[in-house]
């Protein structure tokens, strides 16, 4: 069973004493679902919970900038049933990759593509909302994993809290990763810190697959900091590791995203680039997630942050701050 959530213990887990700028939350619709759109007088996030807790908008209010992608309307919302292919999905801004990325098979379980949670409907904790804080969960069905996740708002910045509990008595592996297609600017720039040594490319169309190099040329024509993969139509899914902050920056309007991710727990990085390599869409993800690598089969070869004890559970945090662009 579980419980509300006490705003100032969400405040806590992210590292705010006290919120400067506080966002209100009120109910709103669109496709056809209820949606929740947290604001402030910077920024608003919208939050669909039964399109799988996706965020459909992610507005830089004092520039008048629409961060999340979509394919077409915004509120062309279909519902897929869990296991469907993941491209016939709503695909439009930010999702939720768990128990894996990619489609695999691991211990007799077959987890589908992308995982379950991006395609099954959240709750919402309607105790949180008065507080000005989204309270959403969600429990799996292939692995015996409950999600939760708040979001709030301060000023420019969304802070999006998380627990994973493991309902079982064993020890699990488990692999997380935030899922966010965003505009690819046409003048992008992309700064990670710490600087990577090197980054790995894991897939794509029109790039060297398995290729490992340093940033931000790891194979020859690619300009990672400026979403360049060295073809005018390519697609590439790179992974690398250490990366506590990621800034996106559309020196166009003059916007920029940054994300910070929990470093204790979030220990890689993915980047998706599509410049029409796939399905003839052009957007950009950056995926903080606990360990880079793509199936929980690989996860489960790792220790440390790819499993859960029995009984146990993981918390962490990202932060998304809209910020004026640092122009060239």
């Amino acid at each position: 069973m579980t419980t509300s959530i006490n705003p100032s213990d969400v405040r806590a887990r992210v590292g705010i004493d006290a919120l400067n700028q506080p966002g209100t939350v009120a109910r709103r619709s669109i496709g056809g679902c209820e949606a929740f759109e947290i604001a402030s007088l910077d920024l608003s996030c919208m939050v669909v919970p039964e399109r799988g807790g996706r965020i459909v908008s992610l507005r830089d209010r004092t520039r008048d900038h629409e961060w999340m992608w979509a394919p077409g309307p915004r509120d062309r919302l279909p519902a897929r049933p869990v296991g469907s292919d993941f491209a016939s999905g709503p695909l439009v801004g930010a999702d939720e990759c768990l128990p894996s990325v990619g489609a695999c098979a691991v211990g007799g379980l077959s987890i589908p593509d992308h995982g379950e949670i991006w395609a099954r409907p959240w709750t919402v904790d309607p105790g949180d909302l008065e507080h000005g804080v989204l309270t959403t969960r969600v429990a799996l069905d292939c692995m015996p994993f409950e999600l939760e996740r708040s979001i709030l708002l301060d000023g420019p910045s969304c802070h999006l809290s998380y627990r994973l509990r493991n309902l079982s008595g064993d020890a699990l592996p488990w692999l997380w990763s935030w899922h966010p297609l965003m505009v690819l600017p046409e003048n992008a720039r992309l700064e990670l810190s710490p600087r990577p040594r090197e980054i790995r490319v894991e897939s794509g169309e029109g790039v060297p697959q398995g290729a490992v190099g340093p940033w931000p040329s790891p194979f020859e024509g690619a300009c990672l900091d400026r979403l360049e993969l060295g073809a005018e139509t390519a697609s590439g899914k790179l992974f690398c590791g250490g990366i506590e902050r990621a800034v996106l920056t559309d020196l166009a309007v003059g916007s920029a995203l940054e994300i910070t991710a929990d470093p204790a727990v979030l220990s890689g990085m993915g980047l998706w680039i599509n410049r029409g390599g796939w399905n003839g869409y052009r957007h950009v993800a950056i995926e903080p997630t606990n360990v880079p690598v793509e199936t929980l089969g690989e996860a489960a070869q790792l220790n440390g942050h790819a499993s859960i004890p029995g009984g146990g559970e993981r918390r962490w945090s990202l932060r998304l701050r809209a910020v004026a662009a640092a122009l060239d």
